[in-house]
């Protein structure tokens, strides 16, 4: 998943060559040869991920990983050091200046990329976290909060039972200690108790030496479908430059992956990465529940309301960050739903109304947003999609109303269907409730039509 990367290194042969090497793979790369520039980078277009040398003039360096983390803008942002040589001392000062990993300028071609796109990721979920906290904030219902949260109070569990090869006593004293600087109820384990749960368990490492690399696979899928929804974080250990070993791991869902001869420091910086990140989501989630829950949601549908939805909208347009950024709004009404209402009654209606939200949470991608906006309107909020993947949106969810019936708690099968008015795309929108009224009309347009079909407004068609 290419994105914005910032290279910022004071010798221009290797501003250049990253700058070929990272564009061939598709990333968009900007150059900054000293502090002033990249402050200027990332006050113009914050990237989604910083490259900073760690070879010349080490003190201005620091000095700017200190002002990135620091900085409210790029706090999150994730920080590479690169390094000529294999040294060690480099996850230490990465370690002590929160840096998230250390690549050397001649890694191979597929690490670099997957250690770049791991961490873009990583940014676009701390984003989308990012986003929901705004939103939340600028409705006055609660602060908004630092980059990373303070060490958390409870007990923090890493279990290293499946690691036994790559994690004698000799790794974990100094690990320990590296850790519990930032968790200080952290538990390492070897030997797990029979009251620790897998939900009670925040990261598991798992070596692929100890089990043997196909076990080590299986059972790091097997801890995440018994995970469910709450799947749980794992480290994968593979051996010496082993990358296709790295490569199934990320693809089976390890969180991250580190060879078997990594330091100490190393190894404590990709867990305290990993369990950071955790907690965030952790604690956005918990801010919701306290705070929102009945303001913001809908009590039928446990969907956002209008208030939120529109709020969130207006922040989406007002931020868009260039030209190529989208934001596309659908308005769904359920046709003639009067009628349901009047022949089977309203708790009947209510029935239909909730099982539409269903159908429409689980045909839309994790990061759109689902409201219900009237008695039988919704909204569905998409960024960044193409016209082309905004019309196959459209019709599965038009479809998935039209094509199934619903149930009645009488047991009675309902049918029903759905209009849709599309608008946004490329477009641009003075505001929230400009995209909304062009929508409305499409929507107008498609009951006009007949009901039960997609409209897109002139221009998001």
């Amino acid at each position: 998943m290419p994105g914005r990367i910032l290279v910022f290194d004071p010798i221009v042969t290797n501003r250049i060559m990253l700058k070929a090497q990272l564009s061939i793979e598709f990333f968009d790369v900007t150059l900054a040869s000293d502090f002033s520039e990249l402050q200027s980078q990332v006050r113009l277009n914050t990237p989604d991920l910083i490259l900073v040398s760690y070879q010349a003039d080490r003190a201005s360096n620091f000095e700017c990983v200190h002002w990135l983390k620091d900085n409210q803008t790029s706090a999150h942002t994730p920080v590479i050091f690169l390094n000529n040589a294999d040294d060690g001392a480099v996850w230490d000062q990465s370690h002590d200046l929160l840096v998230d990993d250390v690549l050397q300028y001649r890694a191979s071609k597929w690490l670099m990329t997957s250690r770049l796109n791991l961490l873009i990721r990583s940014k676009v979920r701390l984003d989308a976290i990012t986003e929901q906290r705004r939103t939340i904030s600028d409705m006055g219902f609660a602060e908004q909060s630092i980059a990373f949260p303070p060490p958390p109070t409870k007990r923090i569990i890493v279990d290293l039972s499946l690691a036994a090869k790559s994690f004698g006593g000799h790794v974990i004293r100094p690990l320990a200690q590296l850790l519990k600087t930032d968790f200080p109820n952290l538990q390492l384990t070897s030997a797990p108790s029979k009251k620790q749960s897998k939900h009670s368990t925040n990261i598991y490492i798992i070596d692929s030496e100890t089990l043997g690399t196909d076990a080590a696979l299986a059972q790091m899928i097997a801890l995440r479908r018994n995970g469910g929804a709450a799947a749980p974080n794992i480290l994968f250990v593979v051996p010496k430059d082993n990358e296709t070993i790295a490569q199934r791991a990320l693809e089976f869902g390890a969180s991250d992956f580190v060879f078997q001869t990594a330091s100490a420091q190393e190894i404590a910086s990709r867990i305290r990465r990993i369990l950071w990140h955790h907690n965030i989501a952790h604690q956005a989630e918990k801010t919701i529940s306290k705070h929102l829950k009945s303001a913001l949601l809908d009590p039928l549908t446990g969907l956002y309301n209008r208030r939120y939805a529109m709020q969130h909208l207006n922040s989406l347009i007002r931020d868009r960050s260039d030209s190529k950024s989208t934001v596309t709004a659908m308005v769904l009404d359920l046709d003639r739903f009067k009628r349901i209402n009047d022949t089977y009654g309203h708790l009947t209606g209510d029935a239909v109304i909730r099982q539409t939200a269903q159908r429409l949470k689980k045909n839309v991608r994790s990061a759109d947003l689902v409201a219900r906006i009237g008695g039988e309107e919704f909204l569905i909020i998409l960024e960044n999609a193409t016209i082309e993947r905004v019309k196959q949106i459209a019709e599965r969810l038009r479809f998935e109303i039209s094509s199934k019936t619903f149930l009645a708690d009488s047991g009675d099968a309902i049918s029903a269907s759905a209009s849709i008015g599309v608008s946004g795309t490329k477009s641009t929108w003075a505001s929230s409730e400009a995209l909304i009224e062009s929508a409305d009309m499409a929507l107008y347009r498609a009951k006009d039509d007949g009901r039960d079909r997609v409209n897109f407004c002139g221009k998001a068609a």
